[in-house]
């Protein structure tokens, strides 16, 4: 079944052709990052969690949390050029559940602020601002635990028709038997539905156990991602997916093909965002044998996922962890917590994109490059802007930063690197690739309109004849160049 029949699409393929002599020359981006900004303001508020919402006129808030004995919810917004003062959100009461790695989220509907937290043993809560953050009403029950279950790990989103969604792990009281639970608000968050079993068209009978999940709406589709437990301990991530507002769920697809085996919960939650008609979701896994970020673009309309994609490592014996994603139409942006840096302990990388997954894994930078431990990436996007902010553990701060996308001059550009011609273009059988002789490049690679690579070639000279017999008639994407330096040019094949 598809993943959605809202956004199935047929493009002949002469559109395709038209469009691409439209726009032959692919120009070259780059990010301008703002220096760090103190969100916190000073030490003992807390770096828990952080999270990151927009308001439609691009402006950020920032969510965390502070544990300890006296567990707090901290909230700040972008207002006349500076963030304000945190202020601590009411729990009526509750002692939240403060982790590192997940009990809160932040959404926001238009001048509505929606902040979900947890008591694991009482229940899921919903706060809400009417007035952009400036005051909060007293929280209310998403749902409350009777004894023995347990209810942990929210995560809230609003659909563009106002509906408030918030989904939960459901659990017994050991922490097995896992299910997600997604349950609905019609009155903006006032009330909440009765939950549905959103991962219920998954494999498997249970959920992994203390992994948060993501929602993404888009129209009447409502995606929710999880980490999925199947015998033999394979926890692997899938999306369930949902064609009327959350109401109900009735299909699902495992967009992970790593089937990592693993006896106990790894504690790190998947993140989606939607290009045209893929849905890209961003996870760490271990079924490689080393703790890396994966990625996966599935095609929204039929529910096939296309090989996944990885990162490079910028160390040696690291790991990478607790990815986010954010963008808009073809731009998309990933961060992530890597390890195995020298010198420093754990930093914050990101990588970008202006042709969906296309060159993703290519642009890598390191965004923080300072002693100690930088962690919990989250990222937003709008207008323009990546909007990204991330926990200092030694200073105790959370950081933001703004990085705005740009058109980068021959002397700023992010790979220097000469343009090679393509011969002929469009292709059907065989290609010829020219570049001064000069330049040594090292690896290039065919991707399709998924990122998905059909062709790759190693020690490429110029005037070598390369073949692209055999592939499906479309647009492709050839990409080149050294580790971090690299270019992208859309070639057509016509096929024979």
């Amino acid at each position: 079944m598809p993943l959605s029949r809202q956004f199935a699409r047929t493009i002949p393929a002469f559109t395709l052709f038209f469009l691409f002599w439209l726009n032959c020359t692919t120009a070259q981006t780059t990010v301008q990052w703002t220096d760090p900004i103190d969100i916190v303001g000073d030490s003992g508020q807390g770096t828990a969690s952080p999270r990151i919402a927009l308001y439609p006129d691009g402006s950020p808030a920032v969510l965390w949390g502070k544990g300890g004995s006296a567990p707090a919810i901290l909230f700040s917004r972008w207002q006349n050029g500076v963030f304000t003062p945190p202020v601590q959100i009411s729990t009526g009461g509750v002692f939240p559940g403060i982790y590192d790695f997940g009990g809160l989220d932040l959404a926001i509907h238009g001048d509505t602020v929606y902040v979900a937290f947890e008591r694991i043993d009482k229940g899921i809560y919903l706060a809400r601002s009417t007035n952009q953050g400036a005051s909060f009403e007293p929280p209310v029950p998403v749902y409350k635990s009777n004894a023995g279950p347990l209810v942990t790990l929210p995560s809230v989103a609003v659909t563009p028709q106002g509906v408030v969604l918030v989904s939960y792990l459901f659990e017994n009281a050991n922490e097995t038997n896992a299910l997600y639970h997604l349950a609905r608000s019609t009155d903006g968050g006032q009330t909440f539905s009765q939950p549905v079993v959103a991962s219920a068209p998954a494999a498997g009978d249970h959920v992994c156990e203390c992994c948060p999940s993501d929602i993404l709406c888009q129209g009447d589709s409502v995606w929710l991602a999880f980490r999925n437990l199947q015998p033999g301990n394979i926890r692997d991530i899938w999306v369930s997916a949902s064609a009327d507002q959350g109401a109900s769920f009735s299909a699902a697809v495992d967009v992970d093909d790593t089937n990592w085996v693993q006896s106990v919960c790894p504690s790190s939650a998947p993140r989606m965002h939607s290009t045209g008609d893929s849905l890209v979701t961003v996870w760490m896994s271990r079924g490689t044998g080393i703790t890396r970020v994966h990625g996966s673009a599935v095609g929204i309309s039929g529910n096939i996922p296309a090989p996944g994609f990885t990162f490079e490592f910028s160390g040696t014996n690291g790991t990478q962890n607790h990815p986010d994603i954010a963008g808009q139409a073809d731009t998309i942006g990933v961060v992530w917590e890597e390890s195995g840096i020298p010198g420093n302990s754990t930093e914050v990388f990101f990588t970008f994109s202006t042709q969906g997954t296309h060159g993703l894994p290519d642009q890598i930078r390191n965004l923080t490059q300072a002693p100690g431990a930088q962690k919990s990436p989250a990222l937003a996007y709008r207008d323009g802007a990546f909007h990204l902010i991330y926990a200092d553990v030694l200073s105790a701060r959370v950081w933001y930063r703004k990085g705005v996308v740009t058109m980068a001059n021959a002397t700023t550009a992010a790979d220097q690197l000469p343009q090679v011609s393509v011969f002929p273009n469009p292709a059907t059988t065989t290609i010829r690739l020219d570049w001064p002789e000069r330049i040594n490049m090292d690896a290039f690679q065919l991707t399709n309109a998924y990122g998905r690579v059909c062709r790759q070639w190693q020690d490429v000279r110029p005037g070598q004849q390369l073949s692209v017999a055999g592939l499906p008639p479309g647009m492709y994407y050839l990409q080149y160049g050294k580790k971090y330096r690299r270019r992208t040019q859309k070639i057509v094949v016509l096929g024979r």
